[in-house]
Protein backbone atom coordinates (compact mmCIF):
# COMPACT_ATOMS: atom_id res chain seq x y z
CA UNK A 1 0.00 0.00 0.00
CA UNK A 2 1.27 3.54 -0.69
CA UNK A 3 0.26 6.57 0.12
CA UNK A 4 -1.24 8.63 -1.59
CA UNK A 5 0.02 11.95 -0.66
CA UNK A 6 2.88 11.83 2.03
CA UNK A 7 3.76 15.20 1.58
CA UNK A 8 -0.17 16.42 3.02
CA UNK A 9 -0.53 17.97 6.33
CA UNK A 10 3.37 17.79 6.76
CA UNK A 11 5.45 20.59 7.79
CA UNK A 12 6.84 23.36 5.48
CA UNK A 13 10.69 21.64 5.95
CA UNK A 14 10.16 18.08 5.63
CA UNK A 15 7.97 18.98 2.24
CA UNK A 16 11.12 20.91 0.93
CA UNK A 17 13.32 18.15 2.16
CA UNK A 18 11.26 15.67 0.12
CA UNK A 19 11.48 18.17 -2.35
CA UNK A 20 14.59 18.25 -3.04
CA UNK A 21 15.51 14.87 -2.42
CA UNK A 22 13.32 14.48 -5.57
CA UNK A 23 14.93 17.00 -7.86
CA UNK A 24 18.60 15.83 -6.67
CA UNK A 25 17.48 12.02 -7.31
CA UNK A 26 15.72 13.32 -10.73
CA UNK A 27 12.50 11.45 -9.63
CA UNK A 28 10.09 10.85 -6.72
CA UNK A 29 12.20 10.92 -3.40
CA UNK A 30 12.13 6.89 -2.53
CA UNK A 31 9.41 5.20 -0.58
CA UNK A 32 10.88 4.86 2.69
CA UNK A 33 12.43 8.31 2.74
CA UNK A 34 8.47 9.68 2.47
CA UNK A 35 7.76 7.15 4.83
CA UNK A 36 10.05 7.78 7.30
CA UNK A 37 9.18 11.75 7.18
CA UNK A 38 5.12 11.01 7.49
CA UNK A 39 4.11 11.52 10.82
CA UNK A 40 7.17 11.83 12.23
CA UNK A 41 6.52 11.68 15.92
CA UNK A 42 4.15 9.08 15.80
CA UNK A 43 5.72 6.85 13.10
CA UNK A 44 8.76 7.83 11.69
CA UNK A 45 10.84 8.24 14.65
CA UNK A 46 10.13 4.50 16.05
CA UNK A 47 10.69 2.50 12.70
CA UNK A 48 13.92 4.34 12.23
CA UNK A 49 15.02 3.06 15.46
CA UNK A 50 13.42 -0.38 14.47
CA UNK A 51 14.72 -1.06 11.27
CA UNK A 52 18.35 0.25 12.90
CA UNK A 53 18.37 -2.23 15.63
CA UNK A 54 16.99 -4.61 12.93
CA UNK A 55 20.05 -3.91 10.25
CA UNK A 56 22.88 -2.78 13.20
CA UNK A 57 22.12 -4.52 16.65
CA UNK A 58 22.60 -7.47 18.09
CA UNK A 59 19.34 -9.72 17.40
CA UNK A 60 19.67 -12.80 16.13
CA UNK A 61 22.06 -14.73 14.80
CA UNK A 62 23.18 -12.66 11.68
CA UNK A 63 26.18 -10.27 12.05
CA UNK A 64 25.77 -6.78 10.36
CA UNK A 65 27.58 -7.80 6.70
CA UNK A 66 25.24 -10.38 6.74
CA UNK A 67 21.89 -8.56 7.30
CA UNK A 68 22.91 -5.96 4.41
CA UNK A 69 23.57 -8.48 2.13
CA UNK A 70 20.33 -10.17 2.59
CA UNK A 71 18.60 -6.27 2.24
CA UNK A 72 20.74 -5.47 -0.59
CA UNK A 73 19.46 -9.23 -2.71
CA UNK A 74 15.99 -8.33 -1.61
CA UNK A 75 16.28 -5.29 -2.73
CA UNK A 76 17.48 -6.38 -5.84
CA UNK A 77 14.32 -8.92 -6.36
CA UNK A 78 12.23 -6.07 -5.57
CA UNK A 79 13.85 -3.87 -8.25
CA UNK A 80 14.43 -1.39 -5.36
CA UNK A 81 17.84 0.64 -5.26
CA UNK A 82 19.47 -0.12 -2.14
Amino acid sequence: MRLTNPAAGQRVGHRWKLRLMGLVLGERAPDVLQLLHYRVDRFGRPFAAWAQEALCGSVGRWNRGERELMAAYVSSLNHCLF
